[in-house]
């Protein structure tokens, strides 16, 4: 692994623990380590999937997402579904 490879893991490990709050969890059953492994990978490669997509940071992405909204509106006429957008 090259230098500038292993930089780019060392941030994503940063990345994990402070974006997505991880904290240490413990697995006894194999299965369950691998599992905790893919699904820490998948969130990082959504992570960075949203970042170049948006071309914004995840910690930006993520608070515009906290601000949209969804109601339900309903009536004797029918439901309405109703999204914020965010500011």
């Amino acid at each position: 692994m090259g230098y500038k490879q292993l930089q780019r893991v060392e941030e994503a490990w940063r990345a994990l623990k402070s974006g997505l709050r991880m904290r240490p969890v413990s697995h006894w059953a194999v299965h369950r380590i691998h599992a905790q492994v893919a699904l820490t990978v998948l969130a990082l490669r959504l992570e960075r999937a949203a970042e170049l997509a948006c071309a914004d940071t995840w910690r930006n992405i993520r608070d515009d997402l906290k601000q949209i909204k969804l109601a339900q509106l309903s009536s004797p006429n029918g439901t309405v579904w109703q999204v914020t957008e965010p500011a």
